[in-house]
């Protein structure tokens, strides 16, 4: 027996449901509702206007680092153009707000990379320490793992 299944369609008019939180925080939840598809198109934000919208002066890499964290499939980082790009329905300047409250409050620490550059929050990202005893020179794992002792050696403990 056959049973027919009705194409699944999604019109322009079909409302949804999403919801958006900063993961392994409290932060923000927002839940929106009965917006209007042909409405939502993919908006882009520049570093620098992050950084205006913000009050803040944060590098492409540490913006970068704050769209991972945030994690939502809507929002991405373009390292090609150092633009942070999302649909409309996601309040971005308020998730970012709310996350670098979070980072002022000690809910991250954040580290750079001391090989590679790029940031990462050391509570959920294993690496290595140059200076161990005062957790000073990370570096994470991936590069960690294609640095030789010798040149570990070198770097941290000859000095």
């Amino acid at each position: 027996m056959v049973i027919p299944v009705p194409a699944f369609s999604f019109p322009s008019e079909q409302n949804f449901k999403t919801d958006i939180s900063i993961p392994g925080t409290n932060l923000y939840k927002i839940r929106l509702l009965n917006t209007n598809m042909k409405n939502v198109k993919e908006e882009s934000l520049s570093v620098s206007a992050a950084n205006l919208a913000l009050t803040v002066n944060l590098e492409a890499r540490m913006w970068k680092f704050i769209v991972r964290t945030i994690n939502s499939p809507e929002l991405r980082f373009d390292s090609t153009t150092d633009s942070i790009c999302f649909m409309s329905y996601i309040p971005f300047t308020a998730l970012a707000k709310e996350w670098l409250a979070g980072n002022t409050e000690g809910l991250y620490d954040v580290r750079k990379c001391e090989d590679c550059g790029e940031y990462f929050d050391v509570n959920k990202t294993d690496g290595i320490y140059g200076n161990p005893g005062d957790l000073e020179e990370f570096i994470c794992f991936p590069c960690a793992e294609h640095m030789t002792a010798r040149e570990y050696y070198e770097r941290f403990i000859e000095r």
